[in-house]
Formats: structure tokens, C-alpha cells, sequence
């Protein structure tokens, strides 16, 4: 995440292949693929709103469903998700 990856040989396998930010592959030469290698910019701030919208969206199932069976207080999981957030 801002950083440009390079992966090293026997460890590239196509599974980087559907990656949206895949990496660089070794080639041998390092000066040419550090200067192939990309920059993705947008890639933590995406990454910051994915995980807060699966965190969102699994409290708001809990909220829905389990409160009754568990008894889960939820003024402990919104001092958690505050924290979360800073």
C-alpha cells in the first residue's frame, strides 16, 4: 500500500494473477522491474472503506439477529468500533 512489491521467483503463482493490485514478478533484473513496479495510490484508502463496511455490516447483522439468543451488550462492541475508527 504505497509501496511497490516485487515477488521473488518459485513464490509468483497465478493466484497474484487476480489480484486488483497484483504485484511484479522477479525477472532478474531488479533496476527494471523496481522501475516497472507500480505505485497504487487509492489502494489503503479502498482498503480502510472495505473493512469498515464488513465490520458495519456484520455488527448490523448481530444486532439483527443475535441480540435476543445472546444478550450481547452492544455498548461495548461501539466502544470498540470508535476505537476502531481512530
Amino acid at each position: 500500500m504505497k509501496r511497490k512489491v516485487i515477488t521473488i521467483g518459485y513464490l509468483h503463482s497465478n493466484k497474484f494473477n487476480y489480484l486488483k493490485y497484483p504485484p511484479k514478478e522477479y525477472t532478474g533484473d531488479i533496476i527494471n522491474d523496481i522501475n516497472k513496479a507500480k505505485i497504487y495510490e487509492s489502494a489503503l484508502n479502498e482498503n480502510i472503506d472495505l473493512t469498515l463496511n464488513y465490520f458495519n455490516e456484520i455488527k448490523n447483522y448481530l444486532k439483527e439477529t443475535q441480540n435476543n439468543l445472546y444478550n450481547i451488550n452492544y455498548n461495548l462492541a461501539e466502544k470498540y468500533y470508535n476505537d476502531f475508527q481512530v
